[in-house]
Parts: C-alpha cells; sequence; structure tokens
C-alpha cells in the first residue's frame, strides 16, 4: 500500500472556471412593447453575460448590468426605445458559507450566492421602464443566475 499525496484540489475548486447567464428574470412582470415580461434571459446580449474564475481566487466579470426600455408619444403613436449597458471588470474573490464576494480595486463589488453549479445575485434597478411623456421611471430588482460550463 502507497501512500500518495494526491492534489487535494483535484476535487475541484467550487469557482474556477467559466459561469454564463442562464437566467434574468424580474418577480412582478412589467410592460415592455406593450408585452408583459418576467423573464428576460433570451434578450441576446445578455447570453454575452460571463464570470471567469482562475484558480487564483481572482476573474474577471462581464454582465449586463442594465436594460432600459423606454415608451413615448410622437405624432398620437407610441414609440419604443431600448438600451443596455455592460460592465466588465476584474476582481479579487472570497467564498464564505456559500456567499461569493468579488472585490474590485480592494472595495466590496458584488455578493453572489453559490447553490451547487450556480452563482446568483439579484441587483436593483438591473431594469428600468420609462414613460417619458410624463418622466416616470421604474426601476425593477433583477435576478441573475450564472451556470458554471
Amino acid at each position: 500500500m502507497s501512500c500518495s499525496n494526491d492534489d487535494i484540489s483535484s476535487k475541484g475548486d467550487p469557482l474556477t472556471g467559466v459561469w454564463k447567464l442562464t437566467s434574468l428574470t424580474v418577480d412582478t412582470p412589467v410592460q415592455v412593447k406593450g408585452v408583459t415580461l418576467s423573464n428576460f434571459t433570451q434578450i441576446s446580449s445578455a447570453s454575452d453575460s460571463q464570470i471567469n474564475f482562475d484558480n487564483n481566487s481572482a476573474g474577471t466579470m462581464r454582465y449586463l448590468n442594465g436594460l432600459g426600455y423606454f415608451s413615448q408619444t410622437k405624432d398620437n403613436a407610441k414609440e419604443y426605445s431600448e438600451t443596455s449597458v455592460f460592465v466588465l471588470f476584474s476582481f479579487k474573490s472570497v467564498l464564505k458559507n456559500n456567499i461569493v464576494t468579488l472585490y474590485e480595486d480592494n472595495n466590496e463589488t458584488l455578493n453572489l450566492t453559490l447553490n451547487g453549479n450556480t452563482l446568483t445575485f439579484e441587483k436593483e434597478g438591473g431594469i428600468v421602464i420609462g414613460n417619458l411623456d410624463n418622466n416616470t421611471f421604474n426601476h425593477v430588482t433583477t435576478k441573475y443566475v450564472f451556470t458554471k460550463q
């Protein structure tokens, strides 16, 4: 019987690797271009969101930080516009009690919950619904779910 010094890390760091956005939802459905929606996962720009963890508790994150949908009446007809904002940053990370905290330039940037092969966080105002006729804006809390690839 030989004792080998098996690489303990071979069990795998639960974070190392690529995590892709697989769900982008809101709890309370909202009106977008006259349609009621709660799932924004299929938006083409959302699919570019991902987190890359290296094996040194560091990495990069690029994600759809905000979506804006706006309506306005022009010439007695509703017109719609939309915008999206991405954020890209490098980070250091700490995993403690299934909470992954990302730090950018030593400032806490984001807390995500690790559950198996998913990382989840909620962002206030991830989606903004605006009526430009009366300058009202609804900042909707948005749930992001990233799945390890």
